[in-house]
Parts: structure tokens; sequence; C-alpha cells
């Protein structure tokens, strides 16, 4: 029986523990600084790249084989798939690389090409002379280039798509106050020239490469028992899993990319650059019910990211109070229980659903203290804040993944009003 989830809550602390302390084996020892990517494909294959300043560095491959090894055998004790255990446990502890300065940022994929001039809304998002007010109800391409800004200033706008909604309004007053200024959710002169203080281009070319277009990619059943029947819950689409990727809505990227084929390798496309600065270990973590945000703070209370979440609902309240972290799983089952959930009927068979980016926990479940409650990914990025959880804090699965490598069990979380 593979470890699950009831309703929320992880219920196998041997698995936790395993996995806790395969996240904190130390590459930092083998020298030079590193960039790990691994990337998960389809029915347990792993992509793995290993670089050192840009070049393939043999004996780090040969180390992180060997501890991908050991997670596999924590995976094979535990009954488990390989795709649930932790893919990328390493990039908490590793130096950050160093691709041209200190704050440089770590790229997505070797592959991301150069800037791109795009199309006309292309480079009017590139555009930063156009400083006027973006304000509720906005669209268009200044909306976009707030909401990259924002994104790689790691004050997540939720999923990119050209439209001033609630997580966007909530992102761009988290900036403000961080910053000294009014948060009255406008964007004004003032907040652009802080935002384009960031200089790299907002758009790339991205070539669609054969794992983009291998999925597999089949619709989810709405049965609940026809869902755990499968392997794994991925995407529906090319388009959803490119969205993800670049934390965008599917429709965006069809828009940025007039008459391009969106499911074909080889296929170069416009994409936003997300790519963000290293990653700097979380000392505590805060849950806002009203601001609807979690945040990740470091020493000093400096804060280090703002997210948006969906956060319980009057059903399922969020249990105010000081808990901590007790585990961080990549890509877990989900143990559906009827009985846990105040709008299921309780006469339903349970059922044990597959891991995957459609799976009800997301990529990502981060465990607290308090039974039954976590901090966890979602099946539809769209609708972060938008309506209620069943007493969680579900993010997007970009976003919870980022948070993610930023703590550890034992972390301090507060769930305030």
């Amino acid at each position: 029986m593979p470890p699950t989830l009831s309703g929320c809550s992880l219920e196998d602390p041997k698995l936790s523990s395993d996995l806790i302390v395969a996240r904190d084996f130390d590459l930092g020892m083998i020298g030079p600084p590193l960039s790990i990517s691994m990337d998960f494909i389809a029915n347990g294959m792993i992509e793995l790249k290993v670089s050192n300043s840009g070049q393939i560095c043999a004996c780090a491959y040969g180390i992180v084989v060997l501890a991908l090894n050991s997670l596999a055998k924590v995976a094979m004790r535990s009954k488990l798939l390989v795709s649930s255990i932790i893919l990328s446990p390493f990039l908490v502890w590793m130096p950050a690389p160093t691709l041209g300065g200190a704050g440089a940022a770590r790229p997505i994929k070797a592959h991301a090409g150069a800037p791109t001039a795009g199309s006309l809304a292309g480079s009017e998002i590139e555009d930063s002379t156009k400083t006027g007010a973006v304000g509720p109800e906005a669209t268009g391409p200044r909306v976009v280039r707030a909401q990259i800004l924002l994104d790689r200033a790691r004050f997540s706008p939720g999923e990119i798509d050209g439209v001033y909604g609630d997580d966007f309004g909530i992102a761009v007053k988290g900036y403000q106050e961080n910053h000294d200024l009014k948060p009255t959710g406008t964007i004004d002169a003032a907040m652009w020239r802080l935002l384009d203080s960031d200089s790299s281009p907002l758009l790339l070319t991205y070539t669609i490469t054969k794992a983009d277009e291998k999925g597999p990619f089949q619709p989810a059943p709405a049965d609940i028992q026809e869902k755990a029947k499968m392997k794994w819950l991925g995407f529906e689409t090319p388009e959803e899993e490119l969205g993800e990727k670049f934390h965008s809505s599917p429709k965006l990227l069809a828009e940025l990319n007039p008459g391009k084929n969106l499911d074909t390798a080889g296929e170069r496309i416009t994409v936003p650059n997300v790519r963000h600065a290293p990653l700097r270990l979380a000392l505590r973590v805060v849950v806002s019910k009203s601001k609807r945000t979690v945040i990740a703070y470091s020493a000093g209370g400096k804060e280090l990211a703002q997210y948006p979440a969906t956060i319980g609902g009057p059903h399922d309240p969020l249990p105010i109070g000081h808990w901590t972290i007790t585990s961080v799983v990549h890509y877990p089952w989900f143990n559906y229980d009827p009985e846990l959930f105040w709008n299921a009927d309780p006469r339903k068979a349970t059922a044990i659903l597959p891991p995957g980016p459609r799976n009800p926990a997301g990529a990502v479940w981060i465990g607290l203290s308090k039974e039954h409650y976590g901090i966890h990914g979602t099946p539809d990025p769209g609708h972060i804040r938008h309506g209620e959880s069943a007493g969680c804090i579900r993010m997007t699965n970009w976003d919870v993944v980022d948070l993610s490598h930023m703590v550890r069990r034992g972390t301090p979380i507060v769930l305030e009003e």
C-alpha cells in the first residue's frame, strides 16, 4: 500500500523521514558551483542534467546518480513509483551557479534561446518606456510585463495571463508594502522604476522538445474511481504542460505565438522569461487568511517570497496558530476519503489517486504538524484564490515547488488571520 494523503494528511512517517534525509544530502562537498536539472518525463523516466558553469561535470553526475539510486531504494521500500519521490531535492543546499554575476538567474533549460523580438504584442511587453498606471481591470501587454517582473521578483502573480485579477492585485500590494510604497494596488511610475531595475529580457525563444511533445497527454476522467485506475495524473494537452513550465495560461502562450504549433517538437515559440534568482533558505513561513498569501522569510524578517493561495473556507477553516513543517513530498499519492470532505457523498467508495500535476494535491505536499493540514499544489492553476479549499493551503504547482526548496522539516509556520 503506497503512502497516501488522508484528506490532506501524509500518513507514512517513515517515508517522510527517509525523504527528508535524502533531501538534506549535501552536494556542496564536490567543489565548484553546480546546476542540476531533473525533469520527470513519464512512467518513472527521469531526465537528469548536471553542469558546472555550463559544462557537464562527470564527477557530479556520478554522485547525483548514486543519490538517485538511494532515493530509488527508498521508493522501493515504500512501494512508491519513482515519480513519487523528490526529483530535485538538492537545490536548497547547493552553492548558486555563477552565470554572469552573483545575482544571475538560474536557467530553466539549457535550450532556452536568445531574447526574441516577437510579435507586436511581444515588443510592447518588452517596452520599458510605457510607465502609465496599471490598476484593476487592466489588460494587455503592460499587465503581462508587470506579471513577469513580479514573478521574477518572487511576488508571484499566480498564472501569467495579461489580466489584472485578484492574484495580480495581491502581488502588486505585497511588492509595494515590501518596498515602502503606498499599497494602492495600482502600479505607478515609482513602482515601474523599481520593477524595471530588472533589465533582463522578458521574453525568450524556446524550442519545443520531444519530451514536451511526448506526454502522455489524456483527459482525466471526472469519476474518482476511474482516476484511481490511471498510473499518472498528467497534463491533458501539450499547451497545459508548457503553460506550467512558463507560469502562463495556455491562452496567453497561444496569443504570443499566432500560427505556431504548441504541440510539435522543433517549433520555436515565444515564452515568458520566468528565470528566478538562486533560492535561499526560509527561516519561517507565514500564511495570512485575510490576505490569502503565503510568505517566506529569512533572518531579520526579510521577505524572500510571496505567493497567492486558496486558504480553507467556511466548512474547513484555517487552523490559526503556530505549527511546524513535518514533511516535503513531491508528486504524492492521494487517498480520497469522502467522509473527510463536506461536499462529498459519504456513501462513495474511497480511492487512491496516482501522482501527477493533475493530482488533487498537485506537484508537492508540504505537511504541517497540525494533523490533516498542509500546503500543496493544484490541478487547476487558473483558479487559485477563486473558491475555497478543503481546509488546506493550495498554491500553483510552480509556486509550491519553489517554496518546497526553501523549507525543510522543522521550519516554523504561522497560520494567522
